[in-house]
């Protein structure tokens, strides 16, 4: 344009209007009646139509030439700025020192910009709204997941994991989940991304744009993925010596005899307040020694499975004192209370309890893992010595869920001794069992108690079975007679 005199360079759109090509010269007429021959040496394309059909470029000498006035004049000047958003001040400040009409682009663009603000608006609006939605989706799965493990964290509790472990257990499933699910989601969501950044888009406001238009910035990316795990972080805001089952060579060690009692009851009492306030427990005293083999009955609601929670420290809204081996335990910590369990409680369950997802040994050794007082190799082996010698050492392999009932049952009795515990309590541990299994489970019962002075403390309905412990405290309306 400076070596060519009167050169315009024009809008795409125009030069289609006026089918002109480079060289070509065309003639404009101003609106006061000039004239003037301009010659055309380039196109201008900005990629909006609307704006190439109406733009041109030509030097300040040939504009002043069409207008008819003196190089001296000056219609208007654009300045460029590093940093567009200094536009408002710096035009202030110009039109203040200079006197003129001064304005900046955002003012000029005004409203376009508040259109495009109000369309990202909706945008985002929309988006969180989806995500939020999908957020609550993983929560309730979260949730509808712990109540179906609910016997899992029964398990856990009973074996030792304190309540902040098992939140810690939920809490990297959880997060497990929002990882992987929003990795997941954004390599579908960058596949489809790349998908639609191929599908043509044709339009003559946008010339220059052939396909859809995707922003790929990372930034999008990282808010998806944080969060999902924001998302699910709240999510969370969950054998022996001369039996037919036992053999000999038990490696079962019992420390020397004590003389106190190895669990001591005092004035127990419980209160449930939903809806109105109700005592289930009134005044529950007794001991039980070393080797005792004792056995709790009466009818269905008289409070059995109630105080077998206390006695187990599962529950610890109560009255009274609860001591074990000599060592109160009433008032102590949740993490107190379950290193006590892990230590010094075996627990059998009416349904054995055992987890489907790990196989028999694993189930076994599961307890003195959380203890972690012996090597894995240690623990294992102690685990594979329980198992034989209750005749389940062949299907140490298996995983739970391929187990009969009675199987199950020996399993539990397995994993209650392998930290060589205090005392053993049951909760109808025979209640899912026939005549058989009952039976087998009672004999091995006895040859714990009898030849190895291990503690049994049995919540049970079956008076055949209670009948041959070495003593039965019967309850009624939440009271021993």
């Amino acid at each position: 344009m400076n070596s060519i005199p009167n050169a315009v360079i024009l809008g795409k759109g125009v030069a289609e209007k006026l089918l002109v090509e480079p060289g070509d010269v065309v003639q404009v007429t101003t609106s006061l009646g000039n004239k003037l021959s301009l010659k055309v040496v380039a196109f201008f394309q900005s990629g909006i139509a609307e704006y190439d059909k109406v733009q041109s470029f030509v030097s300040i000498e040939t504009v002043q030439k069409l207008l008819g006035v003196s190089k001296s004049y000056v219609s208007d000047i654009q300045v460029k700025l590093t940093d567009i958003t200094l536009a408002p001040a710096y035009a202030k400040e110009l039109s203040a020192v200079y006197q003129v009409n001064a304005e900046d682009i955002q003012t000029a663009n005004e409203q376009f910009e508040t259109g495009s603000f109000i369309r990202s608006l909706i945008s985002y609006a929309v988006g969180i709204t989806l995500l939020i939605v999908a957020g609550f989706g993983i929560y309730n799965i979260l949730n509808m997941m712990i109540y179906e493990k609910m016997d899992t964290i029964a398990i856990l509790k009973a074996t030792g994991f304190s309540g902040a472990d098992v939140r810690s257990i939920f809490m990297y499933i959880a997060l497990s989940i929002g990882l992987v699910g929003g990795l997941v989601g954004l390599i579908i969501g960058y596949v489809l991304l790349r998908i639609i950044d191929t599908i043509p888009f044709v339009t003559a406001a946008l010339p220059t744009i052939n396909t859809y238009p995707v922003d790929y910035n990372p930034v999008y990316f990282f808010i998806g993925i944080t969060f999902s795990l924001i998302t699910t972080a709240f999510g969370r805001v969950f054998p022996f010596p001369q039996s037919q089952h036992c053999r000999s060579g038990y490696h079962y060690q019992r420390q020397m005899i004590k003389t106190e009692p190895i669990l001591t009851a005092n004035g127990i009492e419980k209160y449930f307040n939903d809806p109105v306030r109700v005592k289930v427990l009134d005044n529950i005293c007794f001991e039980i020694q070393k080797g005792d083999f004792v056995a709790i009955t009466g009818k269905s609601g008289c409070g059995k499975s109630t105080l077998l929670y206390i006695l187990s420290t599962l529950d610890t809204d109560y009255d009274g004192q609860l001591w074990l081996e000599g060592k109160l335990t009433s008032g102590k910590t949740d993490k107190e209370l379950a290193l006590i369990r892990n230590q010094k409680i075996g627990f059998v369950f009416q349904f054995h309890y055992l987890l489907n997802e790990f196989t028999v040994l694993k189930n076994v050794m599961l307890p003195a893992l959380k203890l972690g007082q012996k090597s894995k190799e240690e623990i294992e082996h102690d685990a594979i010595q329980n198992l034989k010698l209750l005749g389940m050492d062949q299907k140490a392999l298996k995983n739970a869920n391929q187990l009969s009932g009675g199987e199950k049952q020996r399993v539990a009795i397995a994993r209650a001794l392998i930290n060589q515990p205090l005392i053993i309590m049951g909760d109808e541990p025979t209640g899912n069992l026939d005549n058989k299994n009952t039976d087998i489970v009672y004999d091995i019962f006895k040859e714990l108690s009898t030849t190895f002075q291990q503690t049994l403390l049995i919540v049970t309905h079956d008076q055949e079975f209670a009948a041959k412990t070495h003593r039965t405290l019967v309850m009624e309306d939440g009271r021993m007679v």
